[in-house]
């Protein structure tokens, strides 16, 4: 890898993460609070309509969780580590995919 594309998607990572930290920071939190993190029951609501209902440790959504995005896709189920881990993935048009461990459940591995 040349030196300039390391530098290009260094930059690119920071500024996906200030971007995201812009808008964690616009973001409404109501909930339960411990030693200034969210942590425990709370409701995170984003500017652009993201809004995750449930369970946090540590600032991160860890537990029994729904996370919903502005166009109703929606993640149901077990989050860890603020990433959704044993859930139900339910797409735009219904349909629904199963995850365990943090990964997608390939549907060829059910039959």
């Amino acid at each position: 890898m040349t030196e300039e594309k390391r530098e290009f998607e260094e930059r690119g990572r920071r500024e996906r993460w200030q971007r995201r930290r812009r808008i964690e920071t616009a973001s409404i939190y109501v909930g339960e609070v411990k030693d200034g993190e969210r942590h425990g029951r709370g409701t995170l609501t984003l500017p652009d309509g993201e809004k995750y209902e449930g369970e946090f440790k540590d600032g991160k959504k860890d537990g029994r969780g729904t996370l919903t995005y502005p166009d109703g896709e929606k993640y149901e189920g077990e989050f860890k580590d603020g990433k959704p881990w044993t859930v139900t993935f339910t797409d735009v048009d219904g349909s629904k995919t199963e995850w365990k461990d943090g990964y997608e459940i390939d549907d060829e591995l059910d039959g």
